[in-house]
């Protein structure tokens, strides 16, 4: 028998939120500000897009399974006084 890897249990399932903390068209920038982050402790990654011949990196939290735990990132990102823009919660595709 199979197991569905998305089963309403798992992680992934439970996951609805992220914080999105920059987006950086410079990698350099990218790589220190998710440096500081795991320095914290922070739940990081990175999303790369591309369009035309320019390439953006998002630096993101997450994913929370609600908007309480979202918040609580969105306040300790704060607290760090980092020289970046507002993080942002987004509501995960499901």
């Amino acid at each position: 028998e199979k197991i569905n890897a998305k089963s309403e249990d798992s992680p992934q399932a439970l996951a609805k939120f992220t914080v999105q903390v920059g987006a950086f068209f410079d990698d350099d920038a990218a790589k220190m500000l998710v440096l500081e982050l795991r320095k914290e402790r922070l739940p990081v990654y990175v999303e790369v897009t591309e369009k035309g011949n320019k390439k953006r990196t998002r630096v993101r939290l997450g994913p929370y399974p609600n908007k309480e735990a979202a918040n609580l990132a969105i306040k300790a990102v704060k607290e760090l006084k980092l020289d970046i823009d507002e993080p942002v919660m987004l509501k995960m595709p499901r």
